[in-house]
């Protein structure tokens, strides 16, 4: 009985997951991680399926184009896909090289035939982000025709590329926490509000959890929290935690921006660190002061 019940088991979670594949094993490498996406994506569609990469965004755009290229590269040379070319500039070039054979600007020997461009059957996008020390990979395929999200590939602790280290990075934030001692799981739940609310709204600071390592003179967001807990309130006699919660945007000390104080009421430590992450979220005025700022 417990076999039976453990094959129902896997093949409802086989139903549940079938368009979706997560690779969450050791760190490996981002030509690994690329690979295993790729490895994946040949076995979601049929070969020859016409296949367009548009973009890998990410907080950094020089390291998303360049995983856009890594993976790019890969499907293009793994000879299963057709992948017709979406890039803007590579487009213009190829409408620049049409104008000089209308133009009749080359002998009439080389002069091509103007012919259609291929269609695309999927489009192929995806996101790389900082997970801890390492990286996450996220590449879904969505089929033109019908708008469905036909396979997502999801690869995590992506170890750094060692070819980052020469690209244009955008400046970067060191984040602290400062009054009463969160717990990890609580800073994290904040600390990727604050990051995935940057990225929203196009701000470019790279949020770095390790403010001893910014430079002198460099950005720091500051979390203070003070908390304390309320006397059991009747007839039910609940507990709860009562907390002010202020976030600083500094520049050598010199404090930029203010959000809060937040004053929170919560029955736990968990709940208070997601509605702060709400309240941040939420905080138009000082994330456009942010922006403005960090300009």
């Amino acid at each position: 009985m417990r076999f039976f019940l453990s094959v129902v088991f896997l093949t409802a979670m086989a139903v549940i997951t079938g368009p979706f594949s997560l690779q969450a094993l050791a760190a490996r490498s981002l030509d690994s991680a690329v690979q295993e996406c790729a490895k994946y994506l040949e076995g979601r569609f049929p070969k020859g399926t016409r296949a367009a990469l548009v973009a890998v965004s990410g907080e950094n755009q020089e390291i998303g184009e360049f995983v856009h290229r890594k993976l790019s590269g890969v499907l293009v040379n793994s000879g299963w896909f057709t992948v017709v070319e979406r890039s803007a500039a590579a487009l213009e070039t190829i409408a620049r090289e049409m104008d000089r054979h209308l133009n009749f600007e080359v002998s009439q020997e080389t002069e091509l035939s103007i012919g259609k461009q291929l269609g695309a059957e999927i489009i192929i996008s995806g996101s790389v982000t900082r997970s801890g020390q390492n990286w996450r990979l996220d590449v879904h395929a969505t089929t033109v025709e019908t708008a469905r999200r036909a396979a997502q590939w999801s690869g995590a602790n992506i170890v750094p590329d060692p070819s980052w280290a020469s690209l244009a990075s955008p400046r970067s934030a060191g984040l602290s926490f400062a009054g009463d001692t969160l717990s990890e799981r609580d800073r994290r739940t904040v600390t990727d509000s604050l990051r995935n609310t940057m990225q929203a709204r196009n701000i470019a600071l790279e949020l770095d959890e390790n403010a001893a390592g910014v430079p002198a003179g460099g950005y720091v967001f500051t979390v203070t929290v003070y908390r304390e807990q309320l006397p059991p309130a009747p007839p039910a006699n609940t507990v709860l935690l009562q907390s002010e919660v202020t976030v600083f945007f500094s520049r050598g000390g010199r404090t930029l921006a203010q959000a809060g104080p937040y004053n929170i009421t919560e029955m736990s430590e968990a709940m208070t660190a997601r509605r702060i992450a709400e309240r941040l979220a939420a905080d138009r005025v000082f994330f456009d002061r942010v922006a403005e700022t960090a300009r």
